[in-house]
């Protein structure tokens, strides 16, 4: 968390500093980002950085606490306000908010999809903690999709839940990455993903017999 001295800032200069370090996270990891960028961007002292935070890392959990907040509210949004009967199209309406916030704030997206995948397992399960998860959203659910029958009862909470986790990660990658930012080709993704996922892989085509077969 920021020290008080950030919060005691003009807005103006705090919103430059975090408009610098958004930038540096969004075009590097978080390995490779860089203090001195940073303060050079902000136009700030390196030692004033060390006033308003402790290091890097204080920065970098600040930066994605913002972030999930203002992707919490998008995540929400087309669940808070309805009754989920259907497991599959409130699933498509959570996965279509995710390529939202991406349109609408690609960089902060960036950033998350980075935290999704750091590497450093200690450092993620920290910034997690107390902050906005979708694994609950999704196990919730799964729980809601079996109580109304939409999936299967032997359905594992926990298990599809990670598996519904790497899928949402999975689309906000192809959205960036492969459809080069296009709703229309990640909305057909989505829709096959949705379809498989009904229908699952498993070939639907019945056994050919041949003639004499049909008279035994």
């Amino acid at each position: 968390m920021p020290k008080a001295t950030f919060f005691n800032l003009p807005k103006e200069k705090e919103n430059k500093i975090l408009e610098a370090a958004i930038d540096e996270f969004t075009k590097y990891s978080y390995e490779n980002a860089s203090v001195n960028r940073i303060v050079e961007s902000a136009d700030i002292a390196k030692g004033s950085f060390y006033q308003y935070f402790v290091d890097k890392k204080d920065l970098y959990r600040y930066i994605i606490e913002e972030v999930e907040k203002k992707r919490k509210t998008y995540i929400l949004e087309p669940i808070q306000n309805q009754t989920i009967t259907n497991f599959f199209d409130s699933l498509k309406d959570i996965f279509l908010a995710e390529i939202k916030f991406a349109m609408e704030l690609p960089k902060l997206a960036a950033i998350a999809l980075d935290f999704k995948n750091i590497r450093d397992i200690e450092l993620k399960n920290e910034i997690l903690r107390g902050n906005f998860d979708t694994t609950s959203i999704f196990e919730d659910l799964i729980l809601r999709g079996i109580d109304n029958m939409n999936i299967d009862d032997s359905a594992e909470p926990k298990l599809n839940t990670y598996l519904l986790e790497s899928l949402n990660t999975s689309i906000l990658e192809y959205y960036i990455y492969e459809a080069n930012l296009d709703y229309e080709k990640t909305n057909d993704y989505i829709n096959n993903i949705i379809n498989l996922m009904k229908d699952g892989i498993k070939s639907k085509k019945k056994n050919k017999k041949n003639f004499e077969d049909r008279f035994y």
